[in-house]
């Protein structure tokens, strides 16, 4: 936490300002309705300010979520890309037409990009197929029941 400090003076001023809070809060006493909310509020900021660091190198830092999330992102782009023409053919025959088409393939990719590790051990490209047939409109049923 010093070294984020040291590093960054800005990330000392929520901290700074917190305490001031709490303590200006403990002066004021127990009994004023705004020295009360002055202690919760200085108390919340200050533990919000010692967690951000942490929440922030979580999501954008090099080993991060984010980081992740690209990796991911580059992966499926690589393994689904030399197939988006033969995808995007069955979306269409699935559909009925080229925009139908289109709309069911994005939707099908989502749902595969979502269980990613599940859809590379049964083959990727084999997976976006079998939820292009899931995802598949009902054929009207003509007449009445």
């Amino acid at each position: 936490m010093s070294k984020v400090l040291a590093s960054n003076p800005k990330a000392f001023t929520l901290p700074v300002v917190a305490a001031a809070m709490v303590i200006y809060g403990g002066v004021g006493g127990l009994a004023s309705t705004v020295a009360v909310v002055m202690i919760v509020i200085g108390s919340g900021m200050f533990f919000i300010s010692m967690l951000l660091p942490t929440l922030t190198e979580f999501q954008i830092g090099p080993r991060g979520f984010s980081a992740k999330l690209r990796e991911r992102d580059e992966e499926v782009k690589a393994t689904l890309e030399p197939e988006s023409e033969s995808l995007l053919h069955a979306a269409t025959l699935i559909a009925g037409d080229p925009k139908a088409g289109r709309e069911l393939l994005d939707r099908a990719l989502i749902e595969t990009y979502m269980r990613w590790q599940e859809a590379k051990r049964e083959g990727a490209a084999e997976a976006v197929r079998k939820t292009l047939a899931d995802l598949a409109p009902s054929p009207e049923v003509s007449g009445h029941i």
